[in-house]
């Protein structure tokens, strides 16, 4: 409301200095009938899927308690700013398009204009507000709950805000001191800030200067620092990455020497198995060669005392017959001394 107040107040300063200008006409697209169409078709299509794809992140973060963290929050502000963004510009060409008229009323310029560059500047701003964001949750992500505090996000979100109204009001300000001429065409499918200063009857040499030292100070600042964080982002990920590669390399080595210990360890059990094994194989052979040579002691023993007691036999048998022989002997003499005497 208020810019629409300041905006009036322009508009009617600029009549009262002899300003006919009262409407711009936008020469954006063909005026090829077969191709108003296509063009609102295609128009239509990617402002309904932009729409409803931020509003439904939207919701989803709304709704979702898990997602009530920094990082959705600054992803819903970035679709509500991609929601307006795109709705600047794209209804009044649809509109134009459905109705064939290009014109476009010189408030509704400047309404335009300042809209257009306040959700860009902002759109800038909260990717911005987002890099610092993830350069917090990955550099330092045991403070990231004490850093990135609802108040810290909220403050950041606020002042994204007023500094892209100041922006863009510093635009609209220099662009509402321009005087037209005659020729009100503008080349561009919606009220570009560069294009309506070209426009302007005079030389536009400072509003040119300023607009790109503050839109190169925005952009170059914001571009600055983004790629700063998503490098320290960049190299924090590959350090962090290399200690894990360092700690599953040295978890490696550990289980290949624990592999090794054990295969060690493994053979020399073996080994020791091997040797016990052969020990007492060795023992076996020696307790088996011992009891044969026992047998065989005993089998010797046996047959000596076999023989032995054989011996004895032949020998008691040779005594006996000697006796007999002796007493068979006696006897005859004993008979043949009978018979003498009988």
């Amino acid at each position: 409301m208020f810019f629409l107040f300041l905006s009036s107040f322009v508009y009617h300063r600029e009549l009262g200095n002899d300003t006919r200008i009262l409407e711009f006409l936008l020469l954006g697209f063909s005026e090829d009938p077969e191709l108003q169409p296509l063009i609102f078709g295609i128009f239509l299509s990617l402002y309904l899927i932009t729409v409803c794809g931020n509003l439904l992140i939207i919701l989803v973060t709304i709704s979702d308690s898990h997602l009530h963290t920094p990082m959705y929050f600054f992803l819903s502000n970035l679709s509500f700013v991609d929601i307006c963004f795109i709705s600047t510009t794209v209804p009044k060409i649809l509109v134009n398009i459905q109705t064939q008229s290009r014109v476009i009323t010189y408030v509704g310029c400047t309404t335009q204009m300042f809209f257009f560059t306040l959700f860009a500047v902002l759109d800038v701003f909260v990717l911005t507000v987002m890099a610092y964001d993830q350069y917090v949750a990955i550099y330092h992500p045991l403070h990231y709950t004490v850093i990135m505090n609802p108040r810290l996000c909220v403050l950041m979100i606020l002042v994204s805000w007023i500094m892209s109204v100041l922006h863009s009001l510093l635009y609209n300000l220099m662009a509402s001191q321009l005087s037209f001429c005659t020729d009100v065409e503008i080349p561009h499918f919606f009220c570009e800030l560069n294009q309506v200063v070209h426009l302007a009857c005079f030389d536009t040499f400072l509003n040119g200067m300023v607009t790109y030292f503050t839109a190169m100070g925005i952009a170059g600042s914001s571009l600055t620092y983004v790629l700063y964080s998503y490098c320290k982002i960049f190299f924090s990920i590959h350090a962090i990455s290399s200690a894990q590669e360092e700690k599953r390399k040295e978890k490696k080595r550990k289980k290949e020497k624990k592999r090794k210990e054990k295969k060690r360890k493994e053979k020399k059990r073996k080994e020791k198995k091997r040797k016990e094994k052969k020990r007492k194989e060795k023992k076996r052979k020696e307790k088996k060669r011992k009891e044969k040579k026992r047998k065989e002691k005993k089998r010797k023993e046996k047959k000596r005392k076999e023989k032995k007691r054989k011996e004895k036999k032949r020998k008691e048998k040779k005594r006996k017959e000697k006796e007999k022989k002796k007493r068979n002997h006696i006897e005859s003499q004993t008979s043949s001394l009978h018979g003498e005497w009988g």
